[in-house]
């Protein structure tokens, strides 16, 4: 069954102490706050999932010393903000869900340099601004979904060369412009 708990109140910042933590779980729960930035501290981490609490605030620049990190799980919470700079130096990371927040501003270029992504799931935020091209570096993408949104501008056509995508959802957005041809390209894609 689902190891659900009620653990509430913040997460504490004496967290930070635990340095050989390798996988912190504190996911489906009741925390709130905002994340302690000593979670910085945490730099063996390879998978951080605080998913489905009432956390908010911003997402922690300090997160970008998890130079380990290969998952990283913040969705449905109530984060607001930016994605910070910061977490584009983790090119470790094959899994990135900021899923159901409250994220504003745009999508960083910089999230080219995560070479490493399966799978990027923004959906469900106020994200604007367009669709950076440096998303068409990511050659593992399978999983792009950047739906519920505010993007605009158009439909890249450079998506084409992510040619592992299986799965590629635009929808609710402010995107305009016709369909480019490299679509054509994925040949992987189911939906």
């Amino acid at each position: 069954g689902i190891h659900q708990n009620l653990v509430s109140g913040p997460i504490p910042g004496e967290i930070g102490r635990l340095v050989n933590l390798q996988l912190l779980q504190l996911s489906n729960s009741s925390l709130s706050g905002m994340i302690p930035k000593t979670l910085g501290n945490l730099t063996k981490l390879n998978t951080l999932y605080l998913f489905g609490n009432q956390l908010s605030g911003p997402i922690p620049q300090e997160l970008g010393r998890l130079v380990r990190l290969q998952s990283l799980q913040l969705q449905s919470n109530d984060f607001s903000g930016p994605i910070p700079i910061s977490i584009t130096n983790l090119t470790k990371m094959n899994q990135l869900f900021l899923f159901e927040n409250q994220i504003t501003g745009s999508i960083p270029p910089e999230l080219g340099n995560l070479t490493m992504l399966n799978e990027l799931s923004l959906y469900t935020n106020q994200i604007t601004g367009p669709i950076p091209l440096e998303l068409s570096i990511l050659m593992n993408l399978q999983f792009l979904d950047l739906s519920s949104n505010q993007i605009s501008g158009s439909i890249p056509g450079s998506l084409g060369n992510i040619t592992k995508l299986v799965v590629l959802y635009l929808f609710t957005n402010q995107i305009a412009g016709s369909i480019p041809q490299e679509i054509g390209n994925l040949m992987n894609l189911e939906f």
